[in-house]
Order: C-alpha cells, then sequence, then structure tokens
C-alpha cells in the first residue's frame, strides 16, 4: 500500500508543479495611465520617478512606458536623462527577461554617431547595460532581454547615464514594451481531483483490507 500511495503523491506533484512562461504587455490598453505617474494592474505597478521632478508615465500601444518629463523633455515618449522606470511586485515574480523598444544602432546627434544604451537592474542591485548593438537589425529598435529566472520584487531601468562616462554628451533613450515570467505553479482542478480519488480509493482498499 505505502507503494501505491507514493505513486499517487508522486504524480499529483508532477502534474501540479508544472509552469509556464507569461507576458506582461504594457502596450496592451489596461495599461493606460491617462496621465498619471503610476498604472497597477493585478500584483504589478508602473511607475515614473525622475528624483524631486514631477514626471507621468508615457504610454503607447507600439512601445508600452517611457517617463513624460514634460515640455523640457527631450524624448518625453521614451525613459532618457536622469528618469527611471520602477517596476514594482506586490509578491516575488520569477521574472526571465524583459522587451525594450526604440532602443538603436548608429543613432545619430549633433552629428556624432553613437549606439544607444539602457540599464536596468533588479531588487536595487547592480546597473546592467544593454546597447543598440544587440538588436540585430530589429525593426523599431527592438531587443530581447533575457536571463535566468531570477525572483523579482522591484525591476528599475534607465537610459545609460552620462557625465564621465559619456563626454561627448551623447544621449540614449527607449522604452519597456513587456516582461516575461514565469508564475508560481498551483494545483489544477483536474490534477487536485486526480490525488483526492486516489487517496479516497487507497482509504476504501486499506479499509478493506483491515476488515478481513
Amino acid at each position: 500500500m505505502r507503494k501505491v500511495l507514493l505513486g499517487v503523491v508522486a504524480m499529483s506533484v508532477l502534474l501540479t508543479g508544472q509552469s509556464f512562461a507569461a507576458t506582461i504587455d504594457f502596450r496592451k490598453p489596461v495599461w493606460n495611465p491617462h496621465g498619471s505617474n503610476e498604472q497597477t494592474v493585478g500584483q504589478v505597478s508602473a511607475i515614473a520617478i525622475d528624483g524631486p521632478r514631477d514626471v507621468s508615465l508615457f504610454w503607447a500601444t507600439d512601445d508600452g512606458f517611457g517617463v513624460d518629463g514634460g515640455r523640457n523633455d527631450r524624448e518625453r515618449d521614451e525613459i532618457n536623462n536622469n528618469e527611471e522606470l520602477a517596476i514594482t511586485f506586490a509578491s516575488p515574480f520569477l521574472v526571465t527577461g524583459f522587451l525594450v523598444t526604440d532602443l538603436f544602432a548608429n543613432e545619430t546627434l549633433d552629428g556624432r554617431t553613437f549606439n544607444e544604451r539602457g540599464q536596468f537592474r533588479i531588487n536595487g542591485g547592480n546597473w546592467i547595460t544593454f546597447t543598440g548593438t544587440q538588436n540585430s537589425g530589429a525593426s523599431n529598435g527592438e531587443l530581447a532581454v533575457n536571463f535566468a529566472g531570477v525572483l523579482v520584487s522591484l525591476l528599475e531601468f534607465r537610459a545609460a547615464p552620462g557625465g564621465m562616462l559619456d563626454p561627448q554628451g551623447l544621449r540614449n533613450d527607449f522604452s519597456v514594451a513587456t516582461i516575461e515570467f514565469t508564475p508560481a505553479a498551483v494545483p489544477e482542478p483536474t490534477s487536485m481531483l486526480l490525488l483526492g480519488s486516489g487517496l479516497v480509493g487507497l482509504a476504501t482498499r486499506f479499509s478493506r483490507r483491515t476488515r478481513t
């Protein structure tokens, strides 16, 4: 009986432990912030940040989120200058990557050609740089950044800073379109029914054996 019980439990774990990839698509209308600096859908929030400045989320169906810094913002529909986009999760998500747009190689500004650079960091860690040269000719400056699954409570984006790192004064800007994640595995109704049926059957069999 012990072997049969272990077999039923193992099968239930196998069936309920399956996971699948999912996408948070900021280009969908449900993410429209309507001029606000923050938009929350379910357990996920997107927040526009630029220190003490009053900024708002810029949303578009083709690019997703940028940060709008007002009339003096060079790219109101993208993340640039000192702007940041923070994505927070009410409970940690197992994030496996993201998609940015409008990040180009061979961009020209003031007669100089350069590769646009963005940065991201996870849970307040070190900033990691990605560049337009990684796009491989993708249209609309799309770049998919993938990595091994990491439990994330906070995911932040910014344009690669200038100053000493950019003495020529070149500007970087991009938008964030999607985030890829793997939801935590949850028991499916059919799997729970299978487990329940198996345990009931074992209980019945054990009861009959104890009567004989």
